[in-house]
């Protein structure tokens, strides 16, 4: 198992639960959460069937699956940003974290979606480390719903790099944010840095594999994926 390693850049940071980086599971979006498995009808006669055969995108795996891999990072701290008069005003109750407005023309003049007010970069307290040859992908909140900010999508080689600067873009259309601490704030996927090469195949060729996958499917009424196609080993 390959380990991802985060430590404090700071020697006056006080890590504890809430803020530490921790598995993406922990922060469902809460629609998700209250989402049931099944379609309800109401009608008792069919809840066998319904159980079998009605499932949610709750019960998707490559929606369900998002959450299973990645790491949360979460807000160290309040975090307070004000704009006025096209002027930006940032605080925190600390100054253990610090934030950098990234000019206008660096991103945003070019950037086609009109909702951007602003970005920042955000000298985050924590850095991070993972083996030779693994590299950490940054990942904007998924299924949030989150009208008013968001993080960049981006690549990180920590094998090399391990200082974390995540960019947060501003969409509100209120002049004043507050962002709460623990609250989380974007993702990290490690993934492992190889080169790869396309190949298509004829028909013929993918027929027996198709065969197989379909038949794992196509025999079950519910749990097909987990239990016929991902089965533990």
């Amino acid at each position: 198992m390959e380990v991802i390693k985060f430590g404090p850049v700071r020697d006056d940071f006080v890590g504890f639960d809430e803020i530490l980086p921790q598995p993406a599971s922990n922060h469902p979006p809460k629609w998700l959460k209250e989402m049931p498995n099944h379609m309800t009808n109401g009608d008792p006669n069919t809840e066998l069937l319904r159980q079998l055969d009605s499932s949610t995108v709750k019960r998707c795996p490559s929606f369900r699956d998002i959450y299973k891999y990645g790491i949360v990072i979460p807000a160290p701290c309040d975090i307070y940003i004000n704009i006025t008069h096209n002027e930006w005003e940032w605080r925190t109750p600390s100054n253990i974290i610090e934030l950098e407005y990234h000019s206008d023309f660096q991103f945003k003049d070019y950037y086609p979606d009109k909702r951007i007010k602003g970005v920042f970069k955000i000298k985050y307290p924590l850095m991070a480390i993972t083996p030779p040859g693994w590299s950490i992908m940054q990942i904007p909140l998924l299924w949030h719903h989150n009208p008013d900010w968001y993080f960049a999508w981006g690549i990180l080689d920590s094998d090399q790099y391990h200082d974390l600067n995540p960019q947060l873009i501003i969409t509100s259309e209120e002049r004043e944010l507050l962002i709460r601490q623990g609250e989380p704030l974007f993702y990290y996927y490690p993934i492992k840095r190889e080169e790869w090469k396309i190949e298509m195949l004829e028909h013929e060729d993918v027929l027996a594999k198709l065969k197989e996958t379909r038949w794992k499917l196509n025999t079950r009424f519910a749990g097909r994926y987990y239990k016929n196609i991902r089965r533990k080993k």
